[in-house]
C-alpha cells in the first residue's frame, strides 16, 4: 500500500434504507446565502424561545 501513497483507513458500511440526513435534520433545501432576513432572523422572542430550550 506504501507503494500507492494510500492510506487504509477501514471499511464503509452504508445502510441502504438509511433516511436522508437533510430530511432527518430538518434542513432548508435552499442555500443560506439566497434565504431572507425573516428566516435568518427571527427576532428575539424566537431566539429567547430557542435560548430557553438550551438552558
Amino acid at each position: 500500500m506504501q507503494t500507492k501513497r494510500e492510506i487504509f483507513t477501514g471499511p464503509l458500511y452504508v445502510s441502504p434504507g438509511a433516511e436522508d440526513l437533510h430530511a432527518h435534520l430538518n434542513t432548508y433545501e435552499m442555500v443560506f446565502n439566497k434565504l431572507g432576513e425573516k428566516v435568518l432572523c427571527p427576532g428575539s422572542e424566537a431566539l429567547e424561545k430557542i435560548s430557553g430550550a438550551l438552558r
